[in-house]
């Protein structure tokens, strides 16, 4: 008799388990479509930037406190290497991405570039419909 409740119990937090991440599925789905479509369309602009050669324009994407005079021509002089060693990008694709209480928005994308292939990592912080 005793087994009997265990296995019960155990088939219950399996069913618990699953109920849970589907829910987990159902929120990032339905809650969070609109901090991802708003980060998918910043990294779609950075890449159009980067492959445009316009890192001026990448820099000044940064928030207030990056944005730093003397800052400026290490990270111009960092993309400029980027594009040289791996070329433009042809195409990327979402890994994983994470929520903060639609504050930010964590990306992991696979990316393919002229010259190779790569990981980026984003992390966007929100401002209502933008980055």
């Amino acid at each position: 008799m005793l087994t009997t409740n265990r296995v019960l119990t155990w088939k219950h937090l399996s069913l618990i388990t699953i109920i849970l991440s589907l829910t987990s599925c159902l929120d990032m789905s339905i809650f969070n479509r609109r901090e991802q479509e708003v980060a998918g369309r910043a990294v779609a602009e950075f890449h159009g930037l980067l492959n445009e050669a316009k890192y001026e324009d990448i820099y000044n994407l940064l928030e207030d406190e990056k944005r730093k005079p003397e800052h400026k021509d290490s990270f111009v002089a960092a993309m400029k290497k980027v594009r040289e060693e791996w070329g433009k990008v042809q195409g990327t694709k979402l890994r994983k991405i994470y929520f903060s209480r639609g504050t930010s928005v964590i990306m992991f994308c696979d990316t393919k570039f002229e010259k190779g292939d790569g990981r980026e990592m984003f992390i966007w912080l929100l401002k209502g419909n933008e980055v």
